[in-house]
């Protein structure tokens, strides 16, 4: 004997549909209105290149005067942080976009390491660990004077006049 059931009688063991509570009602009514922003593109901040090559001269003033006056650890060290004051000087001369303008920044100063126009050090005699360091201080750099631009909003410009 085959035994069909239909979707309109529920199996002795199917428990009704429990109401979550007010949740199910509120959070996904305005679902489409999230959607549109989540799929909106904003532009590219303009690029306030005076900004820029200003943080990345300082980073590389830095950078030299650290290696001639330091120690090897130390003076990367100070490189880092030098990087973190020159993102921020960038944030705060550019008007908009200042974590990006930072990450120009770091950017400007990791090319000029790799160009030798800052010391960089080797770090081990391995290549593929040496690589692997060189990448990674430079990913950090470049995080480094992106937080500097991004902390530059926190700084207050009320003495500018711009009202930021």
């Amino acid at each position: 004997m085959i035994v069909a059931l239909v979707n309109s009688d529920l199996a002795p063991f199917a428990n009704p549909p429990i109401r979550v509570g007010l949740a199910d009602r509120f959070l996904f009514r305005n679902i489409h209105i999230y959607s549109r922003v989540i799929n909106s593109q904003r532009a590219m901040p303009p690029l306030h290149w005076p900004a820029v090559l200003a943080g990345v001269a300082l980073s590389v003033v830095l950078g030299l005067v650290s290696a001639v006056l330091l120690p090897p650890i130390p003076a990367a060290v100070a490189s880092f942080f030098g990087v973190m004051v020159s993102g921020l000087l960038a944030g705060k001369l550019a008007y908009a976009g200042r974590a990006y303008h930072g990450a120009l920044v770091g950017a400007g100063f990791v090319i000029c390491e790799a160009l030798g126009i800052v010391p960089g050090g080797g770090y081990f005699s391995d290549p593929l660990k040496d690589s692997a360091a060189v990448i990674a201080s430079d990913a950090l750099m470049i995080a480094a004077a992106a937080f500097g631009g991004w902390c530059s909003r926190l700084w207050s410009s009320s003495d500018k006049g711009r009202g930021r």
